[in-house]
């Protein structure tokens, strides 16, 4: 097996770490791997040799947490998420805070994003440790103008913007939740399926936030 192999096998379509960046893998016509993530070694290499080929180890994800943010600093079970073993959850969650009027409103990017760990849980300390390694929250503050997106259809649409779809725009169809919220905000609702596409955890929890996933 080559990591293409392993990447593909595994079918995880964005970075575990941030949830930001697609990591296909991608084998032309004849069969060759042209496309797949980086590897990440969870525990690194250099302090455990042994663990450098177990598949239990290898992470697909981006080349931004991977060479830029994680690099070589040492993460273990007692201070970090694995990825394989656990995500945010419900131990984070995404909220916004508008810094104008006009971004209260949707008409302004003026936002910050930050990601909130749960107070109390057995693993905030490790959610934290996240969130400042990978610097989650100053790397989503940088989607800003996705968020005004989010609450300026909760502004025109007073709240009722899955609604308006299932019962009005398409009520020939009728939609469930789920497929009025894959065609307002193109993401997936559930989180057993955040994996499959980029800033999943952050859509869900914003319109959570907006009331709009009622």
């Amino acid at each position: 097996w080559q990591r293409y192999d392993l990447a593909k096998a595994l079918n995880i379509n964005s970075c575990p770490y941030c949830n930001r960046i697609y990591t296909f893998t991608v084998f032309n016509k004849g069969g060759k791997g042209v496309v797949s993530p980086v590897i990440d070694h969870f525990f690194d290499k250099s302090s455990h040799p042994i663990l450098a080929l177990s598949f239990y180890n290898l992470i697909p994800s981006c080349t931004f947490c991977n060479s830029f943010l994680k690099g070589q600093k040492g993460f273990t079970l007692d201070t970090h998420l694995h990825p394989y073993l656990l995500d945010f959850g419900d131990k984070a969650i995404f909220r916004y805070k508008a810094l104008t009027t006009d971004a209260e409103y949707g008409n302004s990017s003026e936002l910050l994003i930050y990601l909130r760990p749960k107070k109390g849980h057995p693993e905030e300390a490790k959610v934290r440790k996240n969130i400042c390694d990978f610097q989650l929250d100053e790397i989503y503050s940088e989607h800003a103008d996705y968020v005004q997106e989010l609450i300026k259809k909760r502004v025109i649409s007073n709240d009722r913007y899955l609604d308006i779809l299932r019962f009005e725009t398409y009520k020939n169809f009728k939609l469930s939740l789920e497929e009025a919220y894959r065609l307002a905000f193109g993401n997936y609702f559930h989180e057993k399926d955040f994996h499959k596409r980029p800033l999943a955890k952050l859509t869900k929890d914003i319109a959570t936030q907006l009331r709009m996933t009622k």
